[in-house]
């Protein structure tokens, strides 16, 4: 499974439901910040990285290809 495909599944995994690929995750309401929380849990296990507390934010989390960006450079920092 690619790092895009494991994303899906993960928020899928957690909403029960699925969405469309393009949508703006927090801005069309598919997560909000409680769930962002969450999201941060899963994806560090899933990734075996660390997600600094500087890099999250609303926009960081807004889209799978920026989620991709987030996983990428967490790898890199470590």
């Amino acid at each position: 499974m690619d790092m895009r495909d494991e994303i899906k599944a993960i928020l899928k995994k957690m909403k029960g439901e699925w969405f469309e690929e393009e949508e703006n995750l927090f801005s069309d309401g598919y997560i909000d910040s409680f769930e962002l929380i969450r999201l941060i849990v899963e994806l560090e296990e899933a990734f075996h990285i660390k997600i600094q507390d500087d890099k999250v934010s609303p926009e960081s989390f807004n889209s799978i290809d920026r989620i991709c960006k987030l996983i990428t450079n967490a790898k890199k920092e470590g």
